[in-house]
């Protein structure tokens, strides 16, 4: 909700713009399937199909990658119902690891309105439209997916996103851990069980996929890494200044 509007000398002062919450359960939900199925499922079927070319076995495959992604599950939502912020893995990593981490794990692929709100991106991208939505954040993200798109084959740009998208997976039960350790009176509205055997195999398992994609191709694997960290000079160079910027020094 928009904040109430302060009153200085008998004036009324416009309320800074705030992302609304007004999604409920069931958008949510919908978010959540949609990110992990997503366009994906109209195209993934055909290239597991050309390297496996037993049905039994691709259905298999598919049955361990489900059981893969709920081990994921499990620490992404204690960490994530521990630090009910906004940003996706940035305000987690950034608690557990500090702001290079956060940095490094929130601007991948998301160019974070939260991030930037925060000082560890330019404040225009913070800038919140009159009706709610986080207009230059998701302007730019937009212009990064269609120049990507412009560039690279699906499997090609699969290939890249992949251990982005699993990386930052991995710094989240990083986190959950870690958080677990710092943090043990922190409020979790929901554990995982078998702590921290769980979350190892979560790790241990994306620390293996990412491994395998990168064996598998290094080229793109390298390309993955450098556009990653890439920004990481601007980063460390302009920090100070996107912190005074957003108030946050």
């Amino acid at each position: 909700m928009l904040r109430t509007p302060a009153i200085a000398d008998g004036q009324v002062l416009a309320p800074p713009r705030t992302l609304l919450r007004v999604l409920g359960l069931l958008f949510g939900l919908a978010v959540v399937v949609g990110s992990v199925i997503g366009s994906g499922i109209m195209r993934a079927p055909g290239v597991v199909a050309l390297g496996i070319t037993n049905p039994t076995l691709i259905l298999l495959a598919w049955a361990v990658g489900g059981a893969v992604a709920m081990l994921m599950a499990m620490p992404l939502v204690e960490a994530g119902s521990s630090i009910p912020h906004a940003g996706g893995a940035y305000p987690i990593v950034l608690r557990a690891f500090g702001p290079v981490a956060g940095f490094l794990t929130g601007w991948v692929a998301w160019l974070q309105n939260a991030a930037a709100a925060d000082g560890a991106l330019p404040p225009a991208l913070a800038a919140v439209s009159p009706g709610g939505a986080p207009g230059v954040s998701v302007a730019l993200m937009v212009g990064v997916s269609l120049l990507f798109a412009a560039t690279g084959t699906y499997e090609s740009l699969v290939r890249i996103y992949a251990p982005w998208s699993i990386g930052a997976i991995l710094m989240i039960c990083l986190s959950a851990i870690r958080l677990r350790l710092t943090e043990p009176d922190l409020p979790r509205p929901w554990r995982m069980p078998l702590f921290p055997w769980l979350a190892i195999v979560a790790v241990v398992v994306q620390a293996g996929l990412i491994g395998l994609l990168v064996w598998d191709d290094p080229a793109n694997g390298a390309a993955s890494a450098v556009v990653a960290i890439a920004p990481l000079p601007i980063y460390l160079l302009l920090a100070k200044r996107w912190r005074e910027q957003a108030g946050r020094a």
